[in-house]
């Protein structure tokens, strides 16, 4: 893997350009850029999420994360609920069973 990184000021000083080049051959070539990519692991999508934590942590000090947050992840069950009926709130707490009789009243 080959790449460079520049940082140039931005026009009417208004912070910084970050220019990042890189040049990345995965061995076995197409087919494994292929299975690359459906496993989330494709290198431009990545790069642009390492730049958009880098620059989180140069302007904020930290990087942002649901990590503490009570509308952290949810479970798969409530997101395919969500999914059926987006308009009716369903609360975070909630049991599957009283999911599921929440959707067949509504049925």
């Amino acid at each position: 893997m080959d790449g460079y990184v520049k940082f140039r000021p931005a026009p009417a000083g208004r912070g910084t350009l970050v220019i990042a080049r890189v040049l990345y051959r995965p061995p076995g070539g197409a087919a494994a850029r292929a299975v690359a990519k459906m496993l989330g692991k494709d290198p431009k999508f990545m790069m642009r999420q390492d730049l958009r934590r880098f620059k989180a942590l140069i302007e904020t000090g930290e990087i942002p994360t649901i990590d503490g947050q009570t509308h952290g992840p949810r479970s798969v069950a409530t997101a395919a609920m969500r999914l059926a009926d987006p308009d009716r709130p369903i609360r975070g707490d909630a049991e599957m069973r009283e999911i599921l009789n929440a959707k067949r009243r509504i049925a």
